[in-house]
C-alpha cells in the first residue's frame, strides 16, 4: 500500500463515495426485481402472453429506478458546492470570482473558456497577461501580475512622485517628512543619506556623534550620548551632601533611604533597614523587612516584591504538580512551557533535557505511518528490511517509478515525487486540504498581518491603510506628517523624546513625583499627576521648562492619583486616586469635580478613555484583580477582563479597536478587543518584562517603562517581535504617552455644541458592541455637593442640615434609561455617585428630594445642646489633627501598598537647578 501521503484520491472523495453507493444501490435494487421476476416465473409458470405483459411492466418500473437513480447522482454531483463557488469539470469547486480571471483554476481549463475579452477600467492597471489590478498597486515593489509587469524596472524608473513626496530612485515614493527621521523607508535607504547633523542650541551639548543633549546632562556620571562622549574628561563625581550615594555612585535623595521604594538600581538604598512597625499589614500579606506589605502568595516565587529582598530569603523553592521550577530564578512556570520551544526561564532551564519527537520529514520515509520512525528516502526499496517491517520494500510502493507522470500524481497544484513514492504540495498562498486539494489562504483572518486594512487575493493578500496613514512596506501603515513625541514622567521631571531623530527636551523640570502623563493634542498641553504634592499640573508641550510655570489643574480632594486621562473630544479629565479608592471626573479648568465610582475599588491604577463609544476602563491591581469597564457618565459598569495578577497599565488602540495591558507581576502583555473578548498573549517574558508601570500604543509598536531596567521597551504590537530598549538610565520611568494627532482621532461630541446646555458636566452616554443602546447621547451631571434643579438646567449646593431642624434625606430612584443590552453585561451603579440631569431627549427625571421636619425650639434645652455640640466638635477636631500628623508622619516613613511604592513626599522635592546629579537623563 501507499503511505498515506502518497494518495492520488482526487477531493471530495467522501462525496464520491456516497454518490457510488447510491449508483449501487440502485443496480442491486434492479438485479433484485430481475430475480424477483425470475422466481415469479417460475413459481407461476404463467401463459407467454401474460409473461410478455408481465414482463414489460417489470422492466419499465426497472427502468424507471435506474434512471431516478441516475438523475438523483447527476443532481447531486452538479451541486455539491457551496454558495458563491464554481463546479469544475473534475468536481472541483473554485470561487465564483476566479471563473475567467485569466488564470486557470480549474485541471481542464474550463472556468477560463468562454470567457469574453476583459478590459480594465480607468482606475485599473493592465498586466501583460491580460489581468486587471488596481493601478495604486504599480510599482510598490509586490508583483501583483504575477509577470512582473507591474513592476517592470523601466516603467517604474520613470514613475514621477508628487511635490510632498520623496522619490527612492526606483519608482517608489514616500512622504517627505520621512526623510532623516533615522527610518529606512526606501529599500535602498536612499531616504537616510546626506542627512545634516542637528544643530545644537546654546544650552545643549553637542556629542561626538552628532547628538544634542542637555548641557546640564554632560559629567553627570551617567552616559547620555550614545558614543559616551559626554562623560569624557571629567572630573570624579560625588554626592552632595544632601543626597545618598548608592554602591553603583548613583546618587538619590537621602529621604528616600528606606522608605520602601527602590531607588538604587543596586537595592543597596533599602538594604540593611530597620523596622519598627508592621504599617498595618493583614494576615493575608507578608511583611517585608522593611515594612512593606506584600501579598503572602508572593513570598519565595522567584521575584523579588519587597524592595530590600527579604520576601526571597531562606525559601525553599517548591511548585506544584501544574508547574515547573525554574532552576535559575526559582519561579514556577506552567509545565505546558517546559519544552515548548521557547526560553521562559531567564537562562533556558525549561528547554533543557528536553526529548524532542522523531518526526518524519519530506526527505524522509515514515515506516509505520505515526511519524515516529523514519528513514531516508534513499533506502526504499533497496531490497533491505529498513524499517523492520517491509513497508519501505512493499510491492505496491516499488513499482510506482514516475508517480507524478500521470494526472499529476492527483495533485492539485504541487507534484513533489520522493523516490518511489510521492506527495501533493501547493504554491504559496495556498494550503493543503487532504491529500491533494490546494485552497486559498484568507491571510486577512491571521492577526496583524496587516496594520489595518486587509484584502484577501487568489494566493496571496494586499494591505492598505486608512486617511491619514500610508502604507510603508508590505504590511505596516505609517502616520502622514512629522514623527510623533513620547512624553514621559520620571519622578523628577516630565521629558519629549522625539521618535526617529532621537532628540529629547524637558518639558517640566520642576516635579516632586510625576506619575501619570496625558495630553490634549489641539489644545498643545501636557497633564500629568503628582502624588506627593497631590496635585494634577499642566503646561504647554512646548514649553522651555524653566521659563514656563506650571498651572495647577486641582490641587483640593487628592491622595494619590496614580492613573489619569484625557477626554479630548468632550474636555474632561478622569482620574484614578487609588488613596481617595475612587475614580473622578472634572473639566479641564478642574472646576466641577464629580465622583463617579467609589465602591468595591482596591487599588485602582491605570486609566483610558474612548469618547468616540463613551466608555473608559481601568486595571485594579486589588484583590481579585481586574480590568473594567464603565460608561463615561458613571453607569453601565462591569469587569470584562480577569485572571490577572497585576495589571500595571492600560492603554487604546483606537484604530484596530483593542485594548493593550501589561502585567508586572505575570511578565506579560495582552490585548482584547473593547470588551474582554478574543484575548491573546502579545508578549511574555520575565527577562524583556522586569517591572512595567505604563504603556501606550503607536502604528504598529508598544512602548512601556520598565523600572528594574530604568529604560522605555517597545516590541511589535501583533507579534511582540523586534523587542528593542531607548532611554537608557531613565531614573525611576513612570507615565508614557505618545503625543501625535492619531493617539487623539477626531469624533463627533455627544453633548453637541455648548456643553449640551448642561451648568457643570456634560458626560456621553456610551453606545458601542456590548449592545447598549440608549437613546440619549449624552447626560448632565452635576459636581459633588450640588443637586440638579429645574430638570436639570441649574446645579445649586445642597442644603446643609442646621442647628433648629433635623433634615430628612429621601432619596428616589434615578432615572433608568431605557437600554438593550444582548451580552448579559453586569450593570453596577452607585445611587450615590451621579447626581443626573436629563441630556439628549430623557423624558422623565427624578432627582433627591430634601423633606425638613421643622421641630420647637425649647430655648433653654437648644443652648444646652448647642453647647455640648460645640466643645464635642472641638475635641474631635484636635483628635482629628494629631492623628493627621502621626498619619503623615508615618506614611513618610513607611508605605503600604500592594504594588511597590513609587511616591515621595513633598520634603523630597528635586530641583533641578540646584541639584543636577538627580535628574538622570533620557538616552535616546
Amino acid at each position: 500500500m501507499k503511505p498515506y501521503f502518497a494518495s492520488s484520491v482526487t477531493t471530495h472523495i467522501n462525496l464520491d463515495t456516497y454518490l457510488l453507493t447510491s449508483i449501487s444501490a440502485c443496480s442491486y435494487l434492479s438485479i433484485y426485481l430481475s430475480i424477483y421476476l425470475s422466481i415469479y416465473l417460475n413459481l407461476t409458470k404463467i401463459p407467454i402472453n401474460l409473461f410478455q405483459a408481465s414482463f414489460k411492466t417489470v422492466m419499465a418500473r426497472m427502468l424507471f429506478v435506474i434512471f431516478m437513480c441516475f438523475m438523483f447522482y447527476h443532481e447531486t454531483a452538479g451541486n455539491h458546492c457551496q454558495n458563491q463557488e464554481l463546479l469544475c469539470n473534475d468536481g472541483k469547486c473554485i470561487p465564483v470570482a476566479w471563473k475567467c480571471d485569466g488564470e486557470e483554476d480549474c485541471r481542464n481549463g474550463t472556468d477560463e473558456k468562454d470567457c469574453a475579452q476583459r478590459t480594465c477600467g480607468e482606475t485599473e492597471f493592465l498586466c501583460q497577461n491580460g489581468h486587471c489590478i488596481p493601478r495604486r498597486w504599480e510599482c510598490d515593489g509586490e508583483d501583483d501580475c504575477h509577470d512582473h509587469s507591474d513592476e517592470d524596472h523601466d516603467m517604474c524608473s520613470k514613475h514621477v512622485c508628487r511635490e510632498d513626496q520623496f522619490s527612492c530612485e526606483n519608482g517608489h515614493c514616500i512622504q517627505l517628512t520621512w526623510v532623516c527621521d533615522d527610518q529606512k523607508d526606501c529599500e535602498n535607504g536612499i531616504d537616510e543619506l546626506h542627512c545634516n547633523k542637528k544643530q545644537c542650541s546654546r544650552d545643549e551639548f553637542r556629542c561626538n556623534d552628532g547628538k544634542c543633549i542637555n548641557a546640564k546632562w554632560e559629567c553627570d556620571d551617567e552616559a547620555d550620548c550614545d558614543d559616551k562622549s559626554d562623560e569624557k574628561d571629567c572630573a570624579p563625581h560625588t554626592c552632595p551632601p544632601t543626597d545618598f550615594q548608592c554602591d553603583n555612585r548613583t546618587c538619590v535623595s537621602q529621604s528616600w533611604v528606606c522608605d520602601g521604594d527602590v531607588d538604587c538600581t543596586d537595592h543597596s538604598d533599602e538594604m540593611n533597614c530597620t523596622v519598627t512597625e508592621n504599617n498595618g499589614c493583614t494576615s493575608t500579606d507578608f511583611i517585608c523587612a522593611n515594612g512593606r506589605c506584600i501579598t503572602k502568595s508572593w513570598k519565595c516565587d522567584g521575584d523579588s516584591d519587597c524592595a530590600d529582598l527579604s520576601d526571597e530569603k531562606d525559601c525553599i523553592h517548591q511548585c506544584d504538580s501544574d508547574h515547573f521550577l525554574c532552576e535559575e530564578s526559582k519561579q514556577c512556570i506552567h509545565k505546558f512551557l517546559k519544552c515548548d520551544g521557547a526560553n521562559d526561564c531567564p537562562l533556558g532551564s525549561d528547554e533543557k533535557d528536553c526529548q524532542t519527537e522523531e518526526t518524519c520529514s519530506d526527505e524522509m520515509f515514515d515506516c509505520n505511518g505515526d511519524k515516529k520512525k523514519c528513514i531516508h528516502r534513499d533506502l526504499v526499496c533497496n531490497y533491505i528490511n529498513d524499517c523492520g517491517n517491509w513497508n519501505d520494500e512493499a510491492s505496491e510502493l516499488c513499482n510506482e517509478k514516475f508517480p507524478c507522470k500521470d494526472n499529476n500524481g492527483g495533485c492539485d497544484q504541487k507534484c513533489i515525487n520522493l523516490h518511489h513514492t510521492h506527495r501533493c504540495d501547493c504554491f504559496p498562498g495556498y494550503k493543503l486540504v487532504g491529500n491533494s486539494t490546494c485552497e486559498d489562504i484568507d491571510e486577512c483572518q491571521i492577526f496583524g498581518k496587516c496594520s489595518q486594512n486587509c484584502e484577501n487575493t487568489k494566493g496571496s493578500y494586499k494591505c492598505s491603510c486608512i486617511d491619514e496613514y500610508e502604507l510603508h512596506g508590505r504590511n505596516s501603515c505609517k502616520t502622514i506628517g512629522p514623527r510623533p513625541w513620547l512624553i514621559v514622567s520620571n519622578k523628577a521631571n516630565v521629558r519629549r523624546l522625539h521618535l526617529g531623530r532621537h532628540e529629547y527636551k524637558l518639558v517640566y523640570g520642576d516635579s516632586d513625583s510625576a506619575i501619570a502623563v496625558d495630553f490634549d493634542y489641539l489644545e498643545g498641553m501636557v497633564y500629568w499627576t503628582d502624588v506627593s504634592s497631590e496635585k494634577i499640573m499642566k503646561i504647554p508641550f512646548e514649553s522651555q521648562s524653566v521659563l514656563d510655570t506650571a498651572e495647577v489643574v486641582i490641587d483640593k480632594g487628592l491622595k494619590r492619583p496614580d492613573g489619569l486621562a484625557i477626554d479630548w473630544i468632550h474636555h474632561n479629565i478622569y482620574w484614578t486616586d487609588t488613596g481617595a479608592g475612587r475614580i473622578a471626573v472634572a473639566n479641564k479648568s478642574g472646576h466641577h469635580v464629580k465622583t463617579l465610582i467609589n465602591s468595591e475599588l482596591a487599588e485602582p491604577r491605570a486609566i483610558a478613555v474612548d469618547p468616540k463609544s463613551g466608555w473608559f476602563y481601568w486595571t485594579d491591581w486589588g484583590y481579585p484583580p481586574v480590568i473594567e469597564m464603565c460608561g463615561m457618565n458613571g453607569m453601565y459598569r462591569h469587569v470584562i477582563v480577569t485572571n490577572l495578577r497585576w495589571p500595571n497599565g492600560i492603554t487604546i488602540d483606537y484604530v484596530s479597536e483593542r485594548l493593550y495591558w501589561i502585567d508586572a507581576k505575570s511578565h506579560q502583555i495582552e490585548s482584547s478587543n473593547m470588551i474582554g473578548g478574543q484575548r491573546i498573549t502579545i508578549l511574555h517574558s520575565n527577562k524583556q518584562i522586569q517591572f512595567p508601570f505604563a504603556i501606550t500604543v503607536f502604528e504598529d509598536s508598544l512602548y512601556w517603562t520598565d523600572r528594574n531596567t530604568e529604560t522605555i521597551c517597545t516590541v511589535n504590537k501583533f507579534t511582540g517581535s523586534d523587542y528593542n530598549q531607548f532611554g537608557l538610565e531613565l531614573r525611576e520611568p513612570m507615565g508614557i504617552n505618545v503625543y501625535h494627532k492619531s493617539r487623539q482621532p477626531f469624533s463627533k461630541s455627544h453633548c453637541g455644541d455648548n456643553n449640551g446646555g448642561c451648568p457643570h458636566l456634560c458626560l456621553p452616554d456610551p453606545h458601542n458592541s456590548t449592545g447598549i443602546h440608549s437613546r440619549i447621547t449624552f447626560m448632565c451631571v452635576c459636581a459633588d455637593g450640588y443637586i440638579s434643579k429645574n430638570d436639570g438646567h441649574e446645579c445649586i449646593l445642597a442644603p446643609a442640615p442646621t442647628n433648629t431642624s433635623i433634615t430628612e434625606v429621601i432619596t428616589v430612584p434615578k432615572v433608568t434609561v431605557e437600554t438593550t443590552t444582548t451580552q448579559n453585561q453586569t450593570t453596577n451603579e452607585d445611587d450615590t455617585n451621579v447626581t443626573q440631569m436629563p441630556g439628549g431627549n430623557v423624558a422623565n427625571q427624578t432627582t433627591p428630594m430634601v423633606m425638613q421636619k421643622k421641630r420647637e425650639n425649647v430655648g433653654k434645652i437648644a443652648g444646652i445642646v448647642t453647647s455640648v455640640l460645640l466643645i464635642l466638635i472641638v475635641i474631635i477636631s484636635v483628635v482629628g489633627y494629631i492623628g493627621y500628623k502621626s498619619l503623615r508622619k508615618r506614611r513618610t516613613k513607611h508605605m503600604n501598598f500592594d504594588n511597590p511604592v513609587y511616591r515621595k513626599t513633598t520634603q523630597d522635592r528635586i530641583m533641578l537647578e540646584r541639584n543636577p546629579s538627580t535628574l538622570q537623563p533620557l538616552n535616546a
